[in-house]
């Protein structure tokens, strides 16, 4: 027998007044509500988790399959680029003329991008752009912490490593967003990449300096 049948036997048998019944089984009617929306955002939330570990899936295969591409063929293009938005000219019939292309990589569908707003792929392929900006320098510096390291400079090493990543890292993705907003926390890392990679090429010129003492010496 549930609570509610057992509430409702009580209520015929007298035991409990009727507004008292009203009262339980109001209660009972918007708890019941409130647990089918709680379901319903659940639901909707494994949903979409299981539509984005597809998606990783379906490109992990995609890159498997092409490990090499000896020729971009029409096919390979597909599996790679989800669409390609060709805009009008600006100035059709003048010497001045552009126009913009817009390249959809299929990647952001990991992300879930295809099933959700177009608001959501264009914030998406602008955060790959200013986020990754400066990823060739990310790689610069990692190499610069192992060379110094290996040169004996452990706590160098761990220095650079550590502006890198608390002092420019987290330090300009509190303070950018302040002034830029939400495109504070996407400028943060390419910002943090240059100043690096500054302070790595001080460091670096100072033990070439040092070597070269030792060897004269």
């Amino acid at each position: 027998m549930t609570l509610f049948e057992l509430v409702k036997q009580n209520t015929i048998s007298g035991k409990l007044s009727d507004e008292r019944f009203q009262k339980l089984s109001a209660d009972y009617e918007k708890e019941q509500h409130q647990l089918q929306e709680v379901a319903s955002a659940l639901r909707g939330e494994i949903e979409a988790e299981e539509r984005k570990s597809a998606n990783v899936e379906r490109f992990l295969s995609v890159v498997e399959r092409y490990t090499e591409i000896p020729e971009l063929t029409p096919c390979i293009l597909h599996e790679f680029v989800e669409k390609i938005v060709v805009h009008a000219a600006s100035d059709p019939k003048g010497k001045n003329r552009t126009q913009e292309i817009d390249i959809y990589q299929g990647i952001i569908r990991i992300f879930g991008a295809a099933n959700e707003s177009v608001y959501y792929t264009d914030f998406a392929v602008r955060a790959f752009r200013i986020y990754l900006m400066f990823i060739v320098l990310a790689c610069v510096n990692k190499a610069a912490f192992i060379f110094v390291q290996a040169m004996g400079k452990a706590a160098a090493s761990t220095m650079l490593s550590m502006v890198r990543e608390i002092v420019f890292g987290v330090g300009f993705a509190l303070i950018l967003p302040m002034f830029m907003g939400l495109d504070g926390v996407l400028w943060s890392m390419p910002a943090s990449d240059l100043l690096t990679a500054v302070v790595s090429a001080v460091v670096l010129v100072r033990t070439y300096r040092e070597l070269g003492t030792r060897k004269s010496v």
